[in-house]
Formats: structure tokens, sequence, C-alpha cells
């Protein structure tokens, strides 16, 4: 068996750990509390080398999570580009939106030349973006169910939308039930809105909250 307190295998009748002296535990529950034989080696550099492993852990460890620069942010962005499992720091998830604004930015700028290269730029981060976020939610130890809520929500804002659009395209017509079916529509596009923006705000305060320093379900602590 092991000792409870240093790891080092010690004998099924031992009283106490050779390794660091700690008393062992005995079968009915009790400790040894007489004093331990003078032949424990107390070299304080005989530590077990026992590897880490991070409880219930599905993460491919490799470089994240850490606390990283913005060239270091960009690199794990894109090596994680469909990681939903694990951990990612603050300083490696806003670095990475940073540099999406910062890109978004130029191509907004550059305007209709560039419109081809800006949507695929969005189809091309839509799924870093999202995995990142999910990684960003595990590090701060909360569950991603309101980052899939943001997202539905939005979903359903854009059919709302397109819906209201077409009910407003009939209602030109001057049919009475196509201008109260659009009116119901705006009604609802609006409440869907405005419960999408106090979900927003609350994926923006876990999205900001610092790292679990202990281990928890999705990975090891952030290192420095």
């Amino acid at each position: 068996m092991k000792c409870n307190y240093c790891g080092k295998e010690i004998s099924d009748n031992a009283k106490f750990c050779n390794g660091c002296g700690a008393p062992v535990a005995q079968t009915n529950g009790t400790v040894n509390l007489s004093k331990p034989s003078e032949n424990i080696d107390r070299n304080i550099n005989n530590t077990p080398n026992v590897p880490y492993t991070a409880p219930n852990s599905t993460i491919n460890t490799g470089e994240s999570p850490k606390y990283v620069d913005f060239g270091e942010a960009i690199s794990l962005f894109f090596k994680n580009y469909v990681n939903f499992s694990g951990r990612s720091t603050r300083s490696e998830y806003w670095f990475a939106v940073l540099f999406m604004f910062i890109i978004g930015f130029v191509l907004g700028i550059m305007g209709e030349k560039v419109e081809f290269i800006s949507r695929l730029w969005t189809l091309a981060t839509f799924l870093p973006s999202l995995a990142i976020a999910c990684r960003r939610f595990h590090d701060a130890g909360k569950n991603i169910t309101p980052l899939i809520i943001l997202y539905a929500a939005e979903v359903v804002m854009g059919i709302l939308a397109f819906a209201a659009f077409g009910s407003a395209i009939f209602g030109l017509s001057g049919s009475r039930s196509a201008a109260t079916a659009t009116g119901g529509l705006i009604i609802i596009f609006a409440l869907v809105a405005l419960a999408t923006l106090g979900i927003a705000v609350y994926n923006i305060v876990i999205l900001c909250q610092p790292s679990q320093p202990t281990d928890n379900k999705y990975g090891r602590p952030p290192m420095k």
C-alpha cells in the first residue's frame, strides 16, 4: 500500500512510513501514535516521482491552460481550432478576441472590395471562437449552458426577423391579418432581443472571471 502523505510504497503491516515518518492508519481505522523506529529514511530528496493527473480530466493538456501574451494566445487559438474540452485563461481568450476585432476592423474599413474575404474570415473563425469560449467557461468552473442559450437565442432572433420582414411585405398589400401578424412578430422579436441582451451580459461576466486556482473536472489550473 501507499503512504497517504507522501505516496511512497510501504508494507501492509508497517506502523510508520519509512519515507516521511507519518503514522499509518491501521485496518480498524485507528492510527499508531507510538514512537517510530530510528531507521526511517529522512532524505528530503526521496520524494516519489508521481506524474500529475487532474481528476476526471478530459483535457489534452498540451500548452494550455496558461497565462500568455498576445502572440501565444493567437497560436493557441488556431492550435485548439475545434478543442471544446479543457480550459483557457482570460489572457488567452481576450487576446484572441482582440485579434479577431483588429482583423474585422481592417476588413470593415476596406469595405466591399474584400467582402468575400470578410465572409470567409467570419466562417473560418466561428468554430475556434466558440471552442475558446467553451474553454474559458470551463476555466472559470462554469457550465457552458448559458453560452448555448445565447447562441440559440441569436438563431431565434434571426428567424423572427426574417418572419417579421416577410410578414411586413405581405402587409403592404393591405391585408389586416398580415399587419396584425407583423405587429405580433415585432413584439416577440423585441422581447427575445431583451432576453438575449441579458444573457449576453451574463456570459460576458463569466468570460471575465478569473481562473479557478485548483483542479476542476475540466482540467488542471493554469500555469505561469
